[in-house]
């Protein structure tokens, strides 16, 4: 075999080897990038999963994963957003809200929209989170939560303005863990309830926020809110793992506690794969729970939470996302007749409910309903705000310190003593929730629901103003709230202010600004502000037709054939240069008429004499001061075609002659 055959051998070979090569590389690639898709696909359905689960730290961790690897769809941005929202990581939440902003169509859902404002809240960019707000209004004008906001633009001066009346302190009992949702059994001892490891079961971890499950503490609290003696609440008869918040009967023989559907060791869970919460009732024998009913009004399908009893126990109040529920979980209550059984759940109407999350509801001796929700005006995250059910008083935020941009929740307080427990996820605290105690300092300031109307029109002709803005100032000269007038000029509003003086303005193009007074006095209930707005001054040259100045050079002034009467349909066009001269009281103007150039030049002129006087004796009679009137008959000595005595003219030419002038011969109008 001779060389090039040999070589040819070899380079066949070679050539066999290198397909073989590159044959396994294409497999080898092929393998790898079926294998990423699979995980790929893997990690989408493995974060959605999560998702629907309420297993959102998970969750979240999953979306990073996809969004690092180039998934950055919207719906992606959203459910991470999402994901730290509902464990309150807002600083977290607000990061991701932002990107899903940049995408195309998320940005349009008022759900997101409003978790998003209230994410910015919660790391104190206000301005912005109005922004959205009023994005969230321009999309979905309806919506209950932009109505609420809209009514309260001002609500971080109303949340100042009952402020500061607590003292607060963060208990010594909190940990690195959460403590919350205190309930006193007496007024020596007090349940409440931490996800802290006791060691005496074996851990179990909650998905939804990667942390143990709660069990309930039993502690004594002294005089001066001191709280000791802590111990585990064991009870024979229930499985002590998953239950949250309580609620004790008067002469604590009784208990209405939160705990997941969980029965035979095993939970119970919806078509949805959640295991929703229930709310049962026990006898309490011997410190032992006995007898513990599941509530007629509990469903496998959705939850029931966090129970509360009016003074005389002969109502529970509890949150709900039950069907019918008006957002995410409603405040409703129930009747406890005397024979042990239950009426139907009522909603608590629109008053107290938004789309959004209304949870954890307190009522005082007083028949005062404390609640949390993040769906009315508030500083951020769940904040807690207290209404008079008997009452048409607005709702109130409770202010500082109480609230924070945080969650703040589990609000109790004896009316009496003027002492009680909230807890809060902020984070000046120990742990991931901590039970603060609180002294009333001084009572809450109610606001008052005030009507505010009135109507807006011209000095000159009383005509109505539309699209007039109307604001309400403070004392501070912050803008409370705005209104615009109607097509008839009136306004209408309502708010919610304290007694003391504030400005209302008026404000338009092209008129002056006007303010007047209002004080808001205890008896205050309605006002009715009008106002009468002076027009500026235009600058017009001398020299200046006022006809054409209006536009109105194809509208001519008519008088009876050969006569110097006006004719009707002639007078609109008077009346608004006679406006004119009204809202500018220093022009001085000459009225002049001028005629064809049919018949004689010099009845023309004597004819054009009469008609500029009856002008300005319309003018005259309208109210304009004569010493501001001249008048002339130009006659037909100022032509403006060549339709002169001996050119013959369609009627149409001469017509262009018969007109009058308005010339300004005054000076310049500053």
């Amino acid at each position: 075999m001779n060389f090039y055959q040999n070589s040819k051998k070899l380079n066949h070979q070679d050539s066999f080897k290198n397909l073989e090569m590159k044959t396994k590389f294409i497999y080898l690639f092929f393998f790898f990038t079926v294998a990423n898709i699979s995980v790929h696909a893997q990690k989408v359905t493995k974060a959605d999963k999560e998702f629907a689960n309420y297993s959102y730290v998970d969750a979240a961790k999953f979306y990073k994963y996809l969004i690092d690897k180039g998934n950055k769809k919207e719906s992606k941005y959203a459910k991470i957003a999402d994901s730290y929202y509902n464990i309150g990581n807002y600083k977290e939440a607000a990061s991701w809200y932002t990107k899903m902003m940049e995408a195309s169509e998320a940005n349009k859902n008022a759900n997101y929209l409003y978790k998003y404002a209230q994410s910015l809240k919660s790391i104190e960019n206000y301005k912005e989170s109005d922004n959205i707000m009023n994005q969230l209004g321009s999309l979905f004008p309806n919506d209950k939560r932009y109505l609420a906001y809209r009514q309260n633009k001002d609500y971080l001066t109303k949340i100042q303005y009952n402020s500061n009346r607590y003292k607060i302190k963060n208990l010594a009992i909190n940990t690195e863990y959460s403590e919350f949702a205190t309930s006193k059994i007496n007024d020596s001892s007090l349940v409440f309830s931490s996800n802290r490891d006791t060691g005496l079961l074996k851990k179990k971890i909650h998905l939804w926020k990667n942390q143990s499950f709660n069990k309930l503490f039993k502690a004594k609290i002294n005089e001066n809110d001191e709280i000791t003696d802590i111990k585990v609440l064991n009870n024979s008869s229930i499985y002590n793992l998953t239950i949250t918040t309580t609620a004790f009967s008067n002469d604590g023989t009784t208990v209405y506690f939160t705990k997941n559907n969980f029965s035979n060791r095993k939970f119970k869970r919806d078509t949805k794969n959640a295991s929703n919460l229930k709310i049962y009732k026990a006898d309490i024998v011997n410190g032992d729970w006995t007898n513990i009913t599941d509530l007629p009004f509990n469903n496998d399908s959705y939850s029931n939470a966090h129970p509360t009893l009016s003074p005389d126990n002969s109502t529970l109040y509890f949150a709900s996302d039950m069907p019918g529920s008006l957002g995410k979980s409603d405040i409703y209550k129930v009747s406890i007749n005397d024979d042990g059984t239950f009426g139907t759940p009522e909603n608590l109407g629109n008053k107290i409910n938004t789309e959004s999350r209304e949870s954890f509801p307190y009522i005082t001796e007083n028949n005062i309903l404390y609640y949390s929700s993040d769906g009315q005006p508030g500083l951020g995250g769940l904040d807690i705000f207290v209404a008079k059910l008997d009452s048409s008083e607005p709702i109130q935020n409770v202010g500082k310190p109480i609230n924070s941009t945080d969650d703040d929740f589990s609000f109790s307080l004896n009316s009496a003593t003027k002492k009680g427990f909230f807890t809060s996820k902020r984070q000046s605290g120990k742990g991931v929730d901590d039970i603060y105690s609180i002294t009333e300092l001084k009572s809450l300031k109610y606001l008052k629901q005030i009507e505010i109307e009135g109507s807006v029109a011209s000095k000159i002709n009383n005509e109505p103003i539309v699209n007039t803005t109307i604001m309400l100032i403070d004392k501070n000269e912050q803008l409370i709230a705005e209104a615009l007038t109607q097509s008839n000029g009136t306004y209408n509003f309502k708010q919610e202010l304290e007694e003391g003086n504030y400005f209302v303005v008026a404000s338009t193009d092209d008129y002056k600004e006007e303010t007047k007074n209002l004080k808001i006095t205890d008896a205050t209930k309605k006002e009715k502000i009008n106002f009468l707005l002076d027009k500026i001054a235009e600058k017009i040259e001398v020299g200046t037709d006022l006809k054409k100045h209006l536009n109105l050079d194809f509208d001519n002034i008519h008088f009876e054939f050969d006569k110097s009467v006006l004719l009707e349909e002639s007078k609109p066009i008077l009346d608004k240069i006679i406006a004119l001269m009204k809202e500018n009281p220093n022009l001085k103007i000459e009225i002049r008429s001028h005629t064809d150039a049919i018949g004689k030049a010099s009845y023309n002129k004597i004819l054009s004499k009469r008609r500029a006087k009856s002008t300005l004796k319309y003018f005259v009679d309208k109210g304009i001061d004569p010493s501001k009137l001249t008048s002339v008959g130009m006659g037909e000595s100022e032509l403006i075609n060549d339709c002169v005595y001996s050119i013959e003219c369609s009627e149409d030419e001469h017509q262009v002659n018969r007109r009058s002038e308005f010339i300004v011969i005054g000076k310049q109008i500053k």
